[in-house]
């Protein structure tokens, strides 16, 4: 695990063995959750330009990796309207 981080999750696998997911940091720092792609024994993050939070959630048997980041500094509060704003799609 790169340093800094103190959890992983595997969200899923390939036919090749490729496992991609999230590592996380302790709770209330800074660092993470990122994506990350762990092949032939390395884990690589998936640096997608500081987002602040991502996570793998799926790869196919070409490599192709999906999953959701979320760059929005403003997060819904628990009980608050949801906002009609649209999303950007990526």
């Amino acid at each position: 695990m790169p340093a800094g981080y103190v959890r992983s999750e595997a969200h899923a696998i390939n036919n090749e063995g490729v496992v991609v997911g999230m590592v996380d940091g302790p709770g209330g720092s800074k660092v993470g959750p990122d994506a990350f792609v762990y092949e032939a024994g390395r884990l690589r993050l998936i640096d997608e330009g500081g987002p602040l939070f991502s996570s793998a959630t799926a790869i196919n048997d070409r490599g192709q990796v999906a999953g959701v980041l979320d760059d929005e500094d403003e997060h819904q509060k628990p009980g608050e309207p949801v906002k009609a704003e649209a999303k950007k799609a990526r």
